[in-house]
């Protein structure tokens, strides 16, 4: 089988401003009030050197003294007073819009940055195994965090980037405007060295993008290796290996001062360009001005106000190229996150951005949902309660299931399986032999590559699976929990099920029901202990307890536990097993063990050998006459022997 990869990406600049909008939509009254905001924004700034061109003027012709003396004695003439009022009006209302308009920028820039963060991260969410496969995590933070929070990376451009821009374009436009109308031939003069200086901007610019890439992908690498060795650390600490990390480290961190100090580089030149090109045509303007100041063919009022016009256009001539280059360093950004989104889920039926039941491996989850990006091909919208079936299941049929992870080797080969209401059913086998790829598969991490599955005797098209989801439990056989309360971690921002009961109170009685409840008296914050990451500050056993009562918390119709009492003394599984039955009295249970005391409890037990089904029966019956389920009782029996006497 061909392992995916994502859909091409090649587009023109308006797919990326349909891109942009698509995060601008939910958010249009302030699109439109920045825009607003940009327009006044530019026409006041405008404004400012046309009013102290006027002021100079009257002073050089010897008006202002006396107006200032008239202010003096209380006697300046209505006309007068109204221009002055008008004046300081237009300051003051300069300086608020000032103000104004980059807060505006600033609370867009945050939302756009959630939307987009919610939208990927939704999206990571629906992936199958191949995903996860194929991206670290490391990148995948990466590009959660810094590809889109960081100046001058995707949030900020999709918003302030491009209002600095038309901010920018208006104020050039209207700047050489009006210094065209106050004199056209210092306009010309003023404007020279603006092509040589665009010019050498865009051959640039063309070089950016690859030390752009380079230095993300630096970034990832560093994020990754720090994740991989934190989340390793104990043996990194047991082999006293400390040294090896570190070298890693610096070899990593060298080459990303290196890349880093090459975009940092190329920035520098665009500025250094900029800075040189204002700088030549204010030294023009002073000197060809000054000159016709002298011989009295230009006011002082029109050289100053050229000269603050030419002062204003530094930062367009600025932010214009700087618009070129951001723009790569974004749209690399924005590739890079829709090299996520276009991947291709071939689970279909977990495409959704439903974070909760994603996270919860298959269990259910009404929270919301983030923003989709317009486009069916990125991700498929979560079921709504109404669309939730509300047929209990009692009944999972596998036909003829075959599924290979692309290694060449099938896990699955040709599984029939019929559970039923009320059923457990154990699955046992040697390691390898496909005992967690058709629990995975039941959960719906996995999708066959041939065969059928039959929930209550309806064949399913992938995307329907979503609708049995609330009606699934999942315990893995290494308990994940998260940086949260141990309630937290049971409920999962999920409702209680039961109607007349607390989402605290049905959470206590789970944590009584797999025997927390001596743990947690000790606890000084009970159920509110904050657990660290992966469950530190509790043991393997607590882990798995609360794996198990999580799974439990929506009293589910199909249960599906992979090894999970294996950390289980014998009082908590009796304890547990009562328990659950009493919750769960018609559920569908299918458990992988190697406990002996586990498998024997099963109602019928499963025997898998090289991803098939070779035997099936009660455990008398298969101890009588099954080959391979004799050699896994011997085999089992030697290792708990094995286990008792080193305990004793």
């Amino acid at each position: 089988m061909t392992e995916p990869t994502s859909r091409a990406w090649n587009p023109t600049l308006r797919d990326r401003l349909l891109w942009i909008w698509s995060f601008w939509r939910p958010h249009w009254p302030f699109v439109f009030l920045l825009l607003f905001l940009t327009l006044v924004s530019s026409a006041v700034a405008i404004a400012y050197p046309l009013v102290f061109r006027h002021v100079l003027d009257r002073i050089a012709q010897g008006v202002g003294a006396d107006s200032l003396d008239s202010i003096v004695k209380g006697t300046v003439p209505p006309e007068e007073l109204r221009r002055i009022i008008g004046i300081l009006l237009l300051i003051a209302l300069g300086r608020f819009v000032a103000k104004l308009y980059p807060a505006s920028r600033a609370w867009v820039n945050l939302k756009l940055d959630m939307g987009i963060r919610e939208k990927v991260f939704g999206s990571v969410l629906g992936k199958d195994h191949r995903f996860f496969s194929n991206f670290r995590t490391g990148d995948l933070v990466t590009r959660l965090m810094d590809d889109i929070t960081e100046y001058p990376k995707l949030a900020w451009f999709c918003c302030s980037g491009i209002f600095r821009a038309l901010e920018s374009g208006s104020k050039l436009v209207f700047c050489i405007a009006a210094m065209v109308v106050l004199d056209p031939k210092l306009a010309v003069l003023a404007a020279l060295p603006l092509p040589l200086m665009l010019a050498l901007i865009y051959r640039i610019r063309m070089r950016l993008r690859e030390a752009i890439l380079a230095q993300q992908q630096s970034i990832s690498r560093t994020n990754d290796m720090l994740e991989s060795t934190f989340s390793g650390i104990r043996i990194v600490k047991a082999f006293a290996a400390e040294a090896g990390p570190s070298r890693h480290l610096d070899e990593i961190l060298t080459d990303r001062v290196e890349v880093q100090y090459r975009v940092r580089r190329l920035f520098a030149m665009v500025d250094v360009l900029d800075t040189v090109a204002s700088r030549v045509g204010q030294l023009v303007v002073l000197a060809v001005g000054g000159t016709m100041v002298v011989q009295g063919q230009l006011s002082l009022g029109t050289l100053y106000a050229f000269y603050i016009y030419l002062d204003m256009l530094v930062e367009p001539m600025v932010d214009l190229p700087n618009l070129l280059v951001t723009s790569r360093q974004a749209f690399v950004c924005m590739d890079r996150e829709e090299e996520l989104l276009r991947f291709p889920v071939t689970v279909k039926h977990f495409a959704t951005t439903d974070a909760a039941t994603n996270v919860m491996s298959a269990m259910t989850s009404t929270g919301p949902t983030s923003p989709t990006h317009g486009s069916p091909e990125h991700s498929t919208p979560p079921p709504t309660d109404a669309d939730q079936v509300r047929e209990p299941i009692t009944q999972v049929t596998l036909e003829n299931v075959t599924f290979s992870y692309g290694n060449g080797r099938r896990q699955l080969d040709g599984v029939d399986l019929t559970l039923g209401s009320g059923e457990t059913v154990a699955i046992v086998g040697e390691v390898g032999s496909g005992k967690s790829t058709l629990l995975s598969l039941l959960a719906g991490f996995l999708e066959p590559d041939h065969g059928t599955l039959r929930i209550n005797g309806r064949s399913f098209a992938p995307a329907e699976f979503g609708q049995y989801r609330s009606q699934l439990g999942y315990v893995p056989q290494q308990p994940l929990l998260f940086s949260e309360t141990i309630a937290e971690n049971v409920a999962m921002g999920r409702p209680s099920p039961n109607d007349t009961e607390s989402e605290k109170h049905w959470t206590d009685e789970l944590l009584r029901m797999v025997r927390m409840e001596d743990e947690l008296a000790r606890m000084p914050e009970g159920s509110a202990t904050m657990l660290g990451q992966k469950g530190t500050r509790i043991s393997g056993g607590q882990r798995q307890r609360l794996s198990i009562a999580r799974a439990l918390y929506s009293r589910p119709r199909l249960l599906l536990l992979d090894d999970c009492t294996a950390s289980l003394d014998a009082e908590n599984e009796d304890r547990l097993w009562s328990g659950l039955r009493e919750l769960v009295p018609g559920a569908i249970v299918v458990l992988v063990s190697h406990r002996l005391a586990t498998v024997r409890r099963a109602d019928r037990i499963v025997v898998m050998e090289e991803g098939r089904v070779v035997d099936e029966g009660r455990h008398e019956d298969l101890a009588r006459s099954s080959a391979i389920y004799q050699r896994f009782l011997q085999r089992e029996t030697e290792r708990e022997q094995v286990a008792g006497a080193s305990r004793g």
